[in-house]
């Protein structure tokens, strides 16, 4: 996390402040002018927020804590500003709370990229292989950022930040071009068309952000390529695990990542906001798609 927040704090400065706490707990906390009702289609509310959490659009946690440590740092947050929001907790924390965006998470089957469409039901895999033999014509290549991410790519992804359905933090060019992250481009009659940037941490890769054209996407399903590829990377990697992070649930949970859920808790000092938050937050909370698909061949469970 130090490296992290370390590159955030110099290439998106947001007024980043970070806690320690001696019995055993970190967090940072930045402030931010969001829209207050971004689960809402149609409706805008931007107000400025102390946000506690990773500064960037990303379905981690802004703390760590020991578990001893947990009470001590919920009752840090009540003593470092008037309110603020925890954004993407996994842990029960007991604060007023409601659903945000889930993550998705993808346990690979094997060692090589085969054994995984191997372990795919015949729907599934089949829906792999046309999208695979439509994008046949691209050029997937691994680029250095600092010296080739350039403007083509950052309006990829200004494009794709656009279009998103629940956007919440635009970053700069300098971010792609300076964060330490591995970043793959897709291209198309030598003109890129897509990109995808992740990190591998602890045997796990975790998808970052990526920029797609919309016509080849529709053309050559070039989001799903690039989901793919970064499967492929996954094995590559010697990774067990891909952090799909949050967005387009249905595509994901059609890979075979798994839903899991994260919460967005409010905390301050003044017991009317408590009480209104306990109120509000289920109203305006993230209502997610129920569904279940059987994707891999040992499922038993009942879906789709």
């Amino acid at each position: 996390m130090r490296e992290s927040l370390t590159h955030l704090h110099q290439v998106n400065p947001c007024h980043q402040r970070y806690y320690l706490g001696e019995e055993g707990f970190v967090y940072v906390k930045y402030r931010k002018k969001v829209n207050a009702l971004t689960f809402f289609k149609n409706f805008s509310m931007k107000i400025n927020l102390s946000i506690i959490g990773i500064p960037m659009s990303v379905s981690s946690p802004g703390y760590a804590f020991k578990a001893s440590a947990k009470q001590a740092m919920v009752a840090s947050f009540y003593k470092s500003s008037f309110w603020s929001i925890v954004l993407n907790s996994p842990d029960e924390l007991g604060l007023p709370w409601g659903q945000t965006l889930p993550d998705y998470l993808l346990t690979l089957k094997g060692e090589e990229f085969e054994d995984y469409m191997t372990s795919l039901r015949s729907h599934y895999r089949y829906r792999i292989q046309k999208a695979i033999k439509k994008g046949h014509a691209f050029n997937i290549k691994v680029i250095c950022q600092s010296e080739t991410f350039d403007e083509k790519d950052y309006r990829l992804y200004e494009s794709t930040f656009s279009r998103a359905q629940y956007p919440l933090e635009k970053l700069s060019i300098d971010f792609f071009k300076q964060y330490p992250a591995k970043i793959i481009r897709i291209s198309l009659h030598n003109s890129a068309v897509g990109f995808i940037q992740y990190k591998v941490h602890k045997q796990t890769l975790y998808f970052m952000f990526c920029g797609f054209h919309e016509k080849t996407n529709h053309d050559h399903d070039l989001y799903i390529n690039l989901l793919i590829t970064l499967v492929k990377a996954a094995y590559q990697e010697g990774c067990t695990k891909i952090d799909f992070g949050q967005t387009t649930e249905t595509t994901k949970m059609k890979l075979g990542a798994e839903k899991v859920d994260r919460k967005l808790y409010v905390t301050s000092r003044h017991k009317m906001i408590k009480h209104l938050a306990k109120w509000i937050l289920p109203h305006i909370s993230y209502k997610s798609e129920e569904n279940t698909f059987r994707v891999f061949r040992e499922d038993e469970s009942t879906g789709i």
